[in-house]
């Protein structure tokens, strides 16, 4: 018996339709600045909370203590302590935050393998020559703002003139934040951001480090540090190039720092100026060895995609979460401000 069967176009409506490859694509984008922007939201709250509450516990614990007035508060030495485990724990939190909400954990432990020697060690030198040119214009800024009248208040670090309080002054400025911040913020946060375009993953990861240093000065150069120590990381596929590279910038930092305060002004200056000058030849000779090594060196290999970089971080941008953010960050940095 033959029978009649209706055309499909009548049951059209009825068909499952999946959703557009840029629909999809803005979805996964979302999902991932989503919990990047809570993860940072978490760790602006560790950051403001976490010094008073590891001090107060220290104190309780039985740590020294002193009488500053009418109030009982913690020595030189305890506030060091304190600080430098503060910052630990607000970076490895928000750290493992992101890196189980993403699943990145499958993947992670990649980026622990050895990198490329010429590379590791050329990264050095090249670090050290943008870390010199980033000053200089620090220099620039911070003389048009006080010809303008504004000051930029800077949170001192409590120093302690003793060999243990020496020490670990210097980790808290060097290795601390060379190892911990490289973990989070071009470890878990930028790996993270990989999955959809290295350019995306490296300037929206560049700038919340940036942000999160809520000073003028600090901004700017840890924006350009962002930017060359995670395309390093990128290009070598290692968090130990990252690592190494912070820690040079760091350890440069203070030792320049030191070595001014110990000589005379004029000679100390002759000093300084003559390591920037050579520091800077190296930078530059690191960086014509590496292209003649490779002439594509300074280029990213973007995945295909249905946005350009600029969309992308036009979509994070807008992003609730990461939004509130850049709000809370910008206040803070308007904040140092005074006349």
């Amino acid at each position: 018996m033959e029978r009649n069967f209706p055309q499909l176009g009548q049951y059209q409506q009825f068909y499952y339709r999946p959703d557009s490859p840029r629909l999809v694509e803005k979805r996964s984008i979302m999902r991932t600045v989503s919990a990047v922007g809570i993860t940072m939201l978490v760790y602006i709250l560790l950051k403001r909370l976490m010094p008073r509450v590891v001090l107060v516990t220290m104190m309780s614990i039985g740590f020294p203590t002193k009488v500053q007035g009418n109030v009982l508060v913690g020595t030189e030495l305890t506030q060091q302590l304190a600080g430098v485990i503060s910052t630990t724990i607000t970076l490895v939190f928000p750290a493992l935050m992101l890196y189980f909400l993403l699943g990145t954990h499958s993947q992670l432990h990649k980026l622990f393998k050895k990198p490329a020697p010429r590379y590791a060690i050329a990264s050095l030198p090249i670090t050290a020559a943008v870390a010199i040119i980033s000053a200089f214009g620090m220099e620039v800024l911070r003389s048009t703002l006080d010809r303008l009248g504004i000051q930029v208040f800077q949170v001192e670090e409590p120093y302690l003139a003793t060999t243990a309080g020496k020490f670990i002054y210097l980790l808290s400025l060097t290795l601390i934040p060379a190892v911990f911040e490289e973990l989070f913020f071009r470890g878990v946060l930028m790996h993270s951001l990989r999955r959809h375009g290295d350019g995306f993953a490296l300037i929206l990861s560049s700038t919340l480090f940036a942000l999160m240093h809520y000073n003028i000065y600090m901004v700017l150069n840890a924006f350009l540090m962002g930017l060359l120590i995670g395309y390093f990381v990128i290009r070598t596929g290692s968090i130990i190039t990252g690592i190494l590279m912070h820690l040079a910038n760091n350890l440069l930092t203070v030792g320049l720092s030191e070595l001014q305060a110990s000589l005379d002004p004029s000679i100390g200056a002759i000093a300084v100026n003559l390591i920037y000058i050579i520091l800077l030849l190296f930078g530059l000779l690191s960086v014509v060895y590496l292209v003649g090594q490779d002439a594509s060196l300074f280029s990213l290999h973007e995945r295909k995609s249905c946005f350009t970089t600029a969309t992308k971080v036009r979509y994070a941008a807008g992003n609730v979460f990461l939004l509130v953010v850049i709000i809370i960050s910008v206040f803070d940095l308007l904040a140092s401000f005074g006349t």
